[in-house]
């Protein structure tokens, strides 16, 4: 009996990480004269509305955009993976010339420093494909999973980021 048992718990699979964009995800954003809030709110793995508001001084939010998305499966994990690299390798490094950087990576530090790995990606089919991606990444070591936000860098690669900013996403 007792051989039973463990033959039968030898082959339950590990638990799964939890590996899709349903639900709700924001990024906020202060520099203390303006904030913003991206935020991307999923019915599916193929719904997606995207939206940025923000707020200066003692003005009321402001959306700026709000956007329904035909989201669909990302094959090719390279150029996000190589990104988060970039940034894993320079999440010591101080920024200083670029104030959003500088409050992205107050809060993207913190989870860099646990050496994170990309799992799935969703490319979001916003402006052109792979233009904003979403990708659940893994931390190492950790059942912790969460959801990034990948945005492309309209330039060379800068201070903290490399062909794409990456923003922590909050449920």
């Amino acid at each position: 009996m007792r051989f039973a048992l463990s033959l039968l718990l030898a082959v339950v699979p590990a638990p799964v990480l939890a590996q899709n964009i349903t639900g709700g995800h924001k990024f906020e954003m202060s520099d203390g004269a303006a904030n913003v809030i991206q935020e991307l709110r999923c019915a599916s793995e193929t719904s997606c509305i995207f939206s940025v508001a923000s707020r200066t001084a003692d003005k009321p939010w402001e959306t700026l955009e709000k956007q329904t998305l035909r989201v669909t499966p990302l094959e090719d994990l390279r150029e996000a993976s190589g990104a988060l690299r970039y940034a894993v390798e320079r999440k010591d490094v101080e920024v200083r010339h670029n104030r959003e950087y500088v409050e992205i990576m107050k809060q993207l530090r913190p989870i860099l420093q646990r050496e994170p790995a990309i799992r799935k990606c969703w490319d979001l089919n916003y402006v052109q494909p792979t233009y904003l991606v979403a990708c659940a990444v893994q931390q190492k070591g950790s059942g912790e999973s969460s959801i990034f936000l990948f945005a492309t860098l309209m330039a060379s690669c800068a201070e903290a980021f490399c062909r794409y900013i990456i923003f922590p996403m909050q449920p």
